[in-house]
């Protein structure tokens, strides 16, 4: 059952509340199906848990905050522009732009490798990169949309689930069948400026300790 349309009186005044628009997706499976699909998880744990694989797991791992933003939302658009930074996270952790390069540039080439499509490319992907600076995300955006261009948003944001969770499902066989392979990520010290700065956290931190026991 699909809820279509609410109505009802609020002060002897009637309301409708309506869905306009709607698009929903589904995903059909069997018993057989999700089986499968377990048996596959426990063997993929051999993939992801190669340390040079670095970059698949945090792509993982952005998709999955992303998932939990669009879902925790008590509206539509409450947390989206944290959701499509994630998304866009997962493009960068998943193809790393070298020199002058660009993050958009990267992901092009990285996906055309993986076999998708131009139209793809530009209408499944590249909006998450490019949106990131640009709906409150990356960037503090003082503006308002209008209901039209919020939905737009909502529904690309929505329809962009399937479409990296498919990115994800693909990248996870290849790499499993040895037909492709992720660029390797081997520097895990955090980087000396962000260092320092946790340096000097820690130590602010102790001297307010400190004074409150002198206290």
């Amino acid at each position: 059952m699909v809820i279509t349309r609410v109505h009802g009186k609020v002060g002897g005044k009637p309301f409708r509340w309506e869905l306009t628009d709607w698009k929903m997706q589904f995903d059909i499976t069997t018993q057989e199906e999700q089986e499968r699909k377990a048996v596959d998880s426990w063997f993929r744990f051999n993939v992801i848990s190669e340390p040079t694989r670095r970059r698949l797991i945090a792509a993982l791992n952005y998709f999955h905050a992303a998932i939990r933003l669009t879902r925790a939302g008590v509206s539509p658009w409450e947390f989206m522009s944290e959701a499509i930074l994630n998304l866009s996270k997962v493009l960068e952790a998943l193809f790393p732009h070298p020199g002058d390069m660009g993050s958009i540039d990267a992901a092009r080439n990285g996906l055309r490798e993986l076999g998708y499509t131009e139209e793809e490319i530009e209408r499944d992907f590249i909006p998450a990169i490019a949106l990131r600076n640009g709906i409150d995300v990356g960037h503090v955006h003082l503006s308002v949309f209008t209901h039209t261009q919020l939905r737009v948003l909502h529904d690309y944001t929505e329809s962009a689930e399937l479409k990296f969770r498919e990115l994800l499902r693909r990248i996870l066989t290849k790499v499993q069948d040895g037909s492709y392979a992720i660029s390797p990520y081997t520097d895990f010290k955090a980087s000396p400026d962000l260092i320092r700065i946790i340096d000097k956290i820690e130590k602010h931190l102790r001297n307010e300790g400190k004074a409150t026991e002198d206290n």
